[in-house]
């Protein structure tokens, strides 16, 4: 019988078995969780896999900020000033929700969020605008719907604010440690420590383009969260 491995969206079952053409030390690879299965017993109808890896550490329906910030507080975003935190991903993953956690809200207060793609470290085409959040009342997480597949690599999450009165209280990015994904910014012990990228835009929807953009050591940019479908 010839040696027989898999990959698929999906673990595999009792029926995965002799007669479907798998032996003991087949492998299968489920390309959704990132788990390495390996056979111990193909008995028909009986089969039995054991997991080799923890998977992928970005469970459906789990919110995922970019890993490279350590440290969030509240804070006012500044206005007409758009910001772009770096996003590494390894694999591809559908995205169904982007957002940002609300502290206080503020009438008349408003905050465009979107994805641009990453090229040589900075934020280049933009992805998608995911549209326009309302921070007017209530608190907590504000997101919007995204619908969208991202391939493995450097991304960038992109949020810029109106000017209201006053301004909303949001998490923000007050400790990062840029270095890890973008190879710039410093260590995260001193006081140049890179925590995100930033640019002077007028609010609206997003360019096509990234603005030229500056890597900034301040604590107003937003952290943009996404979920995982």
């Amino acid at each position: 019988m010839a040696f027989k491995n898999n990959v698929a969206y999906c673990d595999p079952s009792i029926a995965s078995d002799e007669s479907a053409g798998y032996v003991v030390g087949s492998q299968w690879y489920n390309s959704e969780s990132g788990v390495l299965w390996v056979c111990y017993d193909t008995t028909k109808g009986n089969a039995k896999w054991a997991p080799q890896s923890t998977g992928y550490d970005w469970p459906a329906g789990a919110y995922k900020l970019p890993s490279y910030i350590t440290q969030l507080s509240d804070g006012n975003p500044v206005a007409n000033k758009a910001y772009f935190l770096p996003f590494l991903l390894s694999r591809k993953t559908t995205i169904d929700k982007a957002g940002i956690s609300l502290t206080t809200a503020q009438a008349g207060a408003k905050c465009r969020i979107g994805i641009y793609t990453g090229v040589n470290g900075a934020p280049a085409f933009l992805r998608k605008d995911f549209g326009e959040l309302d921070l007017s009342s209530g608190s907590g997480i504000k997101e919007l719907s995204t619908g969208i597949a991202l391939q493995p690599g450097l991304w960038f999450l992109a949020s810029i604010f109106n000017s209201p009165a006053t301004q909303p209280t949001v998490k923000r990015v007050s400790g990062a440690q840029m270095g890890v994904v973008c190879g710039g910014g410093g260590d995260i012990t001193t006081a140049s420590a890179g925590r995100y990228y930033e640019a002077s835009v007028t609010y609206g929807v997003f360019p096509n383009y990234a603005p030229d953009v500056v890597m900034a050591i301040g604590t107003e940019g937003a952290a943009v969260f996404l979920r995982r479908q």
